[in-house]
């Protein structure tokens, strides 16, 4: 069976971010907000822009633990 390390230094974070940032500004902020809710990103791609734009906060349930 594979797996997947985490990513475990805070600059390595970064690079990713700066990447994203200047390639794709939705991939940015999908990456932002996995890796600052801990969401999964299949929970993440169902969200659409009215689910998110002028709130304070979002409400979702998560798939697979359905928490």
């Amino acid at each position: 069976m594979t797996f997947v390390e985490p990513i475990r230094k805070k600059s390595d974070l970064r690079k990713i971010e700066d990447y994203l940032k200047l390639k794709n500004k939705r991939d940015y902020i999908m990456f932002k907000l996995g890796i600052n809710c801990g969401l999964r990103i299949s929970d993440i791609l169902k969200l659409n822009v009215e689910n998110v734009k002028n709130k304070n906060y979002i409400q979702l349930f998560e798939q697979k633990t359905g928490k």
